[in-house]
């Protein structure tokens, strides 16, 4: 288990199309009205990410354990459905697990705690979920500015493309934010089909229904079934501040820290369950370096002094890429591709009342309309 090649992480690493596969009773069965859409299965996931976050921050675990148990839930939902295993009990499990893994043990009864304290966070805080951990990205991003175009199928227009959309899925979130904030400040408004809407938007707050330190310890041994104990899980956390100072980046700088910011991001996304840890980790620089290349000098000097220096880190360190023995840019084209069609389509936050739905879809908890009568 001391090296990634020979543990069972490695054996355990998924294909697309097999990732594509799984939930397939929540995505085609009959039963299920409207039908759970793929694209909404992956954003459920991403929502579920980023509640292991929040619950990791109020839990004060360590990064390394919230990465585990992301990891837990996903491998458990490739062959468990959203139908039959509710992830509000099931999510606060794989982080329990993981704190035992990982020699970070938390009581059972401050998880429970911490995940009633989650159900009754606001719609605005939700959206802020996994900020704390991967803040570094959203002011890496926000302020790209010029960008040059390229054909998609170029490793640069990947890279471009990855960086402005990784900028418009920062500024969405931070949008999504300001307007909860806002419709909580305006007067109430006439009793209008709109404002009912926007009224049940609201009382979405109380989503995740928490489980109890009962529900929560017969959950953990679900897990543990479901994954077979294959519990060891490697991360690229201990390896990656030597590839930084490979690459020129002094770990403990600013342009490291949004290398952090990518590389949390990716366990918000199917491509922590299809790449080895070394890949994830040099992916994340080269996404980060990337970023700070397609951000013209002008754009970045008009941040502060902080991050222009990083900026200016990252655009250093972006030649060294090709002198890593070894290693090909060509071996992060699949990572970039990935983590491009998260911050595309799945990184803007789940507002809550489509995660509800979804899951009261996915959980047969919608009552159908009553028959009118003839």
């Amino acid at each position: 288990a001391s090296s990634f090649w020979t543990s069972s992480h490695s054996r355990l690493l998924f294909t697309a199309a097999e990732i594509h596969a799984s939930n397939r009773h929540d995505a085609n069965s009959a039963t299920l009205n409207p039908v759970v859409s793929q694209p909404t299965l992956r954003r459920l996931r991403a929502f579920y990410a980023s509640y292991l976050f929040e619950l990791g921050r109020l839990c004060k675990v360590r990064a390394r354990v919230v990465f585990t148990s992301i990891v837990y839930l996903r491998r458990f939902y490739l062959h468990r459905s959203f139908s039959t295993d509710d992830p509000r009990t099931i999510a606060p499990a794989c982080l329990y697990l993981a704190s035992k893994v990982e020699e970070c043990p938390v009581q059972a009864k401050l998880v429970a705690y911490f995940a009633k304290k989650i159900s009754q966070q606001t719609p605005s805080e939700v959206a802020n979920w996994g900020r704390a951990w991967n803040g570094a990205l959203g002011d890496a991003t926000t302020n790209a500015g010029e960008r040059s175009t390229a054909a998609a199928g170029d490793i640069d227009g990947v890279v471009t493309a990855a960086a402005a959309t990784a900028a418009a899925a920062s500024s969405h979130a931070n949008g999504t934010a300001a307007d909860d904030d806002a419709q909580a400040s305006k007067p109430p408004a006439p009793p209008t089909a709109a404002a009912a809407a926007a009224s049940q938007d609201a009382a979405c707050q109380v989503l995740l229904q928490p489980p109890g330190v009962n529900e929560l310890l017969r959950a953990e041994m679900v897990v543990l079934k479901q994954l077979d104990a294959y519990l060891i899980v490697h991360h690229p956390l201990r390896a990656l501040p030597s590839y930084l100072q490979a690459l020129g980046i002094p770990p403990e700088g600013e342009g490291a820290l949004r290398v952090y910011g990518v590389l949390s991001d990716s366990y918000r996304c199917d491509v922590c369950l299809m790449e080895p840890p070394h890949v994830l980790a040099l992916g994340a620089a080269f996404l980060a370096c990337a970023s700070a290349c397609s951000t013209s000098s002008s754009t970045a000097m008009r941040g502060s002094p902080s991050d222009a220096a990083a900026s200016e880190v990252l655009r250093e360190a972006m030649p060294r890429f090709e002198q890593l023995e070894g290693i090909s840019v060509d071996d992060f084209a699949p990572f970039a591709r990935h983590m491009l069609d998260y911050y595309e389509g799945d990184a803007a936050a789940l507002r809550t009342s489509v995660c509800r739905d979804a899951l009261a879809n996915a959980l047969g908890a919608l009552v159908p309309p009553p028959t009118t009568a003839l």
